[in-house]
């Protein structure tokens, strides 16, 4: 249970993320100032600093926010128990669908241009958002595989596999924009991960 002064501070923190992802998406990332930001949110610009940082561990902070409600419905999906060939569709299907909708495109511009400009930035993002996942993943199916359900003799290159048959074409559709004109592709996403499924035998 959080004491009175703790709530404030959780609320001040989900008030500043919200403020942020707005006026980045708004004006785009170079151009918000962290005054800015205080202004929309309320607050003081040493209470900004002293929960993120800077400006990049506000961004970071603001993506890792979006991920974390991607992530949290995945982790649902394999928690259900589903067979292990369907929940790699539903995951599939939820990813395409998180990952071109205009908040998620928007965010990953922003972090796309922000780690050309900075490397060290585009490694850290990495390590903790993209990364995490695979090795997520790559436990999940070494576990399927022990459990005779797939048969997986790599499994982190195989978790690497799957999110590149999966993403590419999604990222590349959200960087330069196809699809903004109403000709978007409505098959079932899941199609493009059935080598993977055939492959690795996974039940």
């Amino acid at each position: 249970m959080l004491i009175c002064g703790g709530r404030r501070r959780v609320d001040r923190r989900e008030a500043i993320l919200e403020a942020a992802e707005a006026l980045f998406l708004e004006h785009g990332y170079d151009r918000v100032s962290l005054g800015a930001i205080v202004k929309r949110s309320g607050g003081s610009l040493a209470t900004l600093y002293e929960l993120f940082e800077n400006k990049q561990g506000l961004l970071r902070a603001v993506v890792g926010q979006a991920v974390a409600e991607r992530d949290d419905a995945i982790e649902a999906m394999i928690a259900d128990g589903h067979r292990p060939s369907e929940v790699l569709r539903a995951i599939a299907r939820h990813l395409t669908a998180s990952l071109s909708a205009p908040r998620m495109i928007g965010l990953m511009r922003i972090v796309m241009i922000e780690g050309l400009r900075d490397p060290e930035f585009a490694q850290r993002f990495y390590t903790e958002y993209s990364h995490v996942w695979t090795l997520r993943l790559a436990a999940q199916l070494r576990e399927w595989h022990d459990a005779g359900l797939a048969v997986i003799d790599d499994c982190e290159g195989a978790a690497d596999l799957y999110f590149g048959m999966l993403l590419h074409d999604v990222q590349m559709r959200g960087l330069f924009r196809t699809g903004e004109d109403g000709t978007r592709d409505d098959r079932d996403p899941s199609w493009r991960i059935e080598p993977f499924i055939t492959h690795y035998r996974v039940r």
